[in-house]
């Protein structure tokens, strides 16, 4: 869903000047349900970044009317790096536990055969 959502906002980043402000609104409420979804359907291993990016979208649509052009796309580059920096560490913090389960699969593996070893009569 985050791969998804980083899609959706690339194309808005490259869009949004052709598109009217409502349209735009409707965008970000999209994002903004989107990311709830996503904090309520997953467990986060980096959940406090998430929770900033439903923020951070909340507070762009909320003042969407009162941005200026580069204010604008200015927030649109800032969302899209955030979710971006999101997804790297997501990657980051998966790949990490499973470094971890790796590890302990192996001490375990070695602690089991090292037991058989000490069971078999020779």
């Amino acid at each position: 869903m985050l791969l998804e959502l980083q899609k959706d906002i690339a194309e808005l980043e490259k869009k949004y000047k052709e598109l009217d402000t409502f349209e735009i609104e409707m965008k970000l409420i999209e994002f903004e349900m989107t990311v709830v979804k996503l904090l309520n359907g997953k467990k986060f291993l980096v959940k406090p970044p998430v929770e900033e990016l439903k923020s951070d979208i909340k507070s762009i649509k909320n003042e969407l009317y009162n941005l200026k052009p580069e204010e604008l796309n200015n927030s649109i580059k800032e969302i899209k790096d955030k979710i971006d920096y999101i997804i790297d560490g997501q990657m980051t913090a998966e790949i990490g536990g499973a470094g971890i389960y790796f590890r302990n699969m192996r001490e375990a593996a070695k602690k089991k055969r090292e037991e058989i070893n000490r069971n078999i009569k020779y």
